[in-house]
């Protein structure tokens, strides 16, 4: 058994998936990636002030575990006007998502390395966004990692702070417990409701066009934040 003590912030810390951005690049686990088109605020003070900046703008949309970037290629092109952002912790499908948004020849979207806890919290100014996309989060089935799930008590205020009045949070899953954690998590908050009519239908991420394929349901709750 190793005689190294952590203390309890560092533990903590590491519960996070991967662990915290910081974390990550203490411990060597964030390769590095190139392109114009990502943001690494962590390791870079240009790329944390290229971030404000490129979140300073009329209207943003942001995607939380972009997966392979279908849906978020999607999103940049279909609200060109907008500034869309994706935050991902894991390297292979930031990777895979760059090469997407690179062939498509897009430039109002930005890939960010991190959680989406700390990003939006340290990154992102207060009634900034417009709507918030959570596509097929991982349930995190077993017990130990259920600390791991984003939506909770401890992120639903992040979200309310973010959000434009009447902004949107959208959240798709092919597993009916992720929908019953969203909808239990946003009825304890007296700034979300949940809306009837969504606007983001046409999009879908690669799981949802294999679910789809496949005949797997695939539900959606919208949650808009009250005016």
């Amino acid at each position: 058994m190793s005689g190294r003590t952590w203390d309890s912030q560092e533990h903590a810390d590491l519960a996070l998936y991967g662990g915290t951005p910081e974390m990550r690049v203490k411990h060597g686990r964030a390769p590095t990636l190139e392109s114009p088109l990502l943001l690494d605020p962590v390791r870079s003070l240009r790329d944390a002030e290229g971030l404000r900046q490129f979140l300073a703008h009329p209207a943003v949309m942001i995607e939380i575990g972009f997966g392979k970037g279908r849906f978020l290629r999607q999103l940049a092109s279909g609200f060109p006007a907008a500034n869309v952002v994706g935050i991902e912790v894991k390297t292979k499908y930031a990777r895979i998502a760059l090469d997407r948004l690179a062939r498509a020849g897009t430039s109002n979207c930005r890939v960010v390395i991190g959680d989406a806890r700390l990003v939006l919290s340290q990154y992102v100014a207060p009634a900034s966004v417009d709507a918030v996309f959570l596509m097929f989060p991982d349930p995190w089935w077993k017990a130990r990692h259920f600390r791991r799930r984003l939506l909770d008590a401890a992120f639903l205020p992040v979200l309310e702070s973010v959000l434009k009045p009447g902004g949107t949070v959208l959240v798709r899953s092919d597993v009916p417990m992720v929908l019953q954690l969203a909808r239990e998590a946003f009825q304890g908050s007296a700034v979300f409701g949940e809306a009837d009519v969504c606007a983001f239908d046409e999009w879908m991420t690669d799981r949802e066009v294999a679910c789809r394929g496949r005949g797997i349901p695939v539900e959606q709750a919208c949650f808009r934040h009250r005016e």
